[in-house]
């Protein structure tokens, strides 16, 4: 019988050390607990709580930690719950939790095995907010696009009529002149759109096509567009930044960078004291790196917040108000690009971010040939076709080329139509996203009915967003027309196929 015994002591001292030898290298903290004080915590569980030691775990209640649950009860909670504690530095951390009824030294007791959800709730949210940027992006490029149309024919009719104003000579001089200027300033209004238009379609693109040398003074003067809203009410911009070399990034994500930036800076700036305060961009060369600053005379950040400042989800503002990613995202951007951020502030006198970007290497661009050099020229009077499915573009065209022979078709079906019965046609300009047909399914269908035909078309564009269609126009030589267009700069174009 003893014998027995002995080989159930042996066996139970064999399991014993097993299951400390298993909790002590499980990578989750373990902590275990008995008649409602902690009895041991592994390494795991001492790390997370901020390294405090064993000693100092060990008899505290565990209702301190852990939910308390005894073998002897009911029975402990077969779902996880959640549990949020204190580290000894005195940051919290959220953890599940999941109690266990195990031997402990020979008698009952629970260990409760906890997973810290801080990291995998970040991860969550931080897709989360990057799928919710990514349709953003689509969204805000696919409105671009879509403005661009109306853009085109509101200008274009402004500019036509102004220069039937200029040239009439049946109106009184006064009148004439007050609807020039009246027309005049409705063009600049529609031209700051345009501008806030292409501001938009720069700070959506952030595919890999993008990723070209930056001008840096395009880039803030974009950034500063979009957020001078937040901008204007609370503060004066100054801007000192001159002729600087370009700079290596994606264009779209540097945008989202100097946003960030000026909206912060603005909003640490209290409404209605616009006049006393000051938002100030700089640029500067130093070295191999364009440093950009952006400085703002607001509220300051607390000494102990600075080093805490880039991490993910760590925010000074009001609840609701930030998500506490957009500092660690920008990090993030200069730093795949080998750039860098960092930060000065003192409380009550101000902010100051500045960002360091690599200077791009020279690389030479192969210009895109103008239409002149794909196909010969011709003698006016031209015979044009114009494919576009937005009528008013189609009019205003077929006014600003009145000079021409001009044919129009509202789908792609329509426009392969006349060409296949139709040799003669000089120029073509064609719409690249349509309804029916694309631009690009034009195009290919045009070669096939009549090789020869495709040098000369000249794409239109209000933003090729998609990648199939940057993908296109970058492998073609044909010229590209982006709408808003300038109708002079549209006849110019025209006058490259015409010999004079």
């Amino acid at each position: 019988m003893s014998g027995v015994l002995r080989q159930a002591e042996d066996a139970y001292s064999y399991d014993q050390a097993g299951l400390r030898a298993l909790i002590e290298a499980a990578p989750g903290p373990i902590i275990l607990h008995r008649d409602g004080a902690i009895v041991h915590a592994n390494p795991a569980a001492l790390a997370a709580l901020g390294n405090l030691g064993e000693a100092a775990l060990v008899g505290r209640p565990a209702g301190d930690l852990v939910a308390p649950c005894e073998p002897e009860d009911s029975g402990c909670p077969a779902a996880p719950h959640k549990l949020r504690i204190e580290h000894q530095q005195g940051t919290p951390s959220e953890f599940e939790a999941v109690n266990v009824g195990i031997l402990w030294h020979g008698r009952p007791a629970t260990a409760s095995l906890l997973r810290e959800l801080s990291e995998r709730q970040q991860l969550e949210h931080r897709l989360l907010l990057s799928e919710q940027m990514a349709t953003l992006g689509t969204l805000t490029a696919g409105v671009a696009h879509e403005l661009n149309n109306p853009l085109s024919y509101v200008l274009a009719n402004l500019r036509f009529i102004q220069e039937e104003l200029e040239a009439a000579t049946v109106l009184d001089d006064a009148l004439r002149r007050t609807l020039v200027e009246l027309t005049a300033q409705a063009s600049e209004g529609a031209e700051r759109v345009c501008t806030i238009v292409q501001d938009l379609k720069k700070f959506s693109r952030v595919d890999a096509e993008d990723r070209e040398p930056a001008e840096i003074s395009q880039l803030l003067d974009g950034a500063v567009s979009m957020a001078w809203n937040e901008i204007s009410h609370r503060a004066q911009l100054e801007r000192s930044y001159g002729r600087l070399p370009l700079v290596r990034g994606h264009k779209g994500r540097l945008a989202q960078v100097f946003v960030n930036l000026l909206v912060n800076a603005a909003q640490s700036i209290a409404d209605g004291r616009a006049t006393e305060n000051r938002i100030r961009v700089s640029a500067e060369l130093r070295e191999t790196c364009v440093v950009v600053e952006v400085s703002d005379t607001g509220a300051g950040i607390a000494p102990e917040s600075l080093p805490r400042i880039f991490d993910p989800f760590f925010t000074t503002k009001a609840a609701g108000i930030g998500t506490g990613l957009g500092l660690s995202i920008c990090r993030d951007i200069l730093r795949d690009i080998g750039g860098d951020i960092s930060v000065e502030s003192t409380v009550g006198k101000g902010t100051t971010f500045r960002v360091a970007l690599p200077i791009a290497q020279q690389t030479s661009v192969r210009p895109r040939p103008g239409v002149s050099s794909i196909a010969p020229p011709y003698t006016a009077p031209l015979r044009i076709l114009v494919i576009d499915d937005e009528p008013s573009i189609l009019r205003i065209l077929q006014r600003g080329l009145r000079d021409h022979q001009v044919s129009v078709a509202q789908t792609g079906r329509q426009a392969l139509q006349l060409i296949e019965s139709d040799a003669g046609f000089d120029l073509v300009f064609c719409d690249l996203m349509m309804a029916d047909l694309s631009g690009i399914d034009i195009f290919g269908a045009a070669k096939r009915l009549r090789p020869g035909v495709e040098g000369s078309f000249v794409f239109m564009t209000g933003g090729a967003f998609t990648p199939q269609g940057q993908e296109f126009l970058a492998g073609v030589p044909n010229a590209v027309l982006h709408k808003p267009f300038d109708m002079s700069a549209l006849r110019r174009l025209v006058q490259h196929r015409m010999v004079a």
